[in-house]
């Protein structure tokens, strides 16, 4: 029986899908998509889970983030279904494209952001390369 833990709008649909070990208890699932695009679900521990969805959040919110065509990207992630749902939306899963457009922005902009979260640059520059460090280290 599956759990849904995350509802999440990929924008394509996923022709393959890969689950890899990363650890005895933890696995990664990568995917392609039938446009081309490869993606990964990864798990992170709970407190750079926060970090990282707060990041996000003040990322859709402030104007320091440019946007694609005037978009806001959490309503673009935000998943739709044609049908009614029996049960509540699971917003769960951080967005790696807005997190990862982070580390383009510039460092005054960086540390606004990351001050208003309550943490620094460099807290937010590990996490981000701990999670390279476990999708790259096993996927390759």
């Amino acid at each position: 029986l599956l759990i849904n833990r995350g509802d999440f709008h990929l924008a394509s649909s996923v022709n393959e899908l890969i689950q890899l070990a990363v650890a005895q208890d933890k696995s990664i699932a990568l995917y392609g998509t039938l446009d081309g695009s490869l993606g990964a679900l990864v798990p992170m521990p709970e407190q750079v889970f926060r970090r990282l969805f707060a990041l996000q959040a003040a990322m859709s919110s402030s104007p320091l983030v440019p946007r694609n065509a005037g978009l806001n990207p959490r309503a673009y992630r935000t998943a739709t279904f044609h049908l009614p749902l029996q049960r509540q939306r699971q917003r769960n899963i951080a967005d790696g494209a807005l997190i990862w457009s982070y580390l383009k922005l510039d460092c005054l902009a960086q540390r606004q952001l990351a001050r208003l979260i309550g943490t620094t640059p460099e807290t937010i520059y590990q996490d981000l390369l701990d999670l390279d460090s476990v999708v790259f280290s096993r996927a390759l």
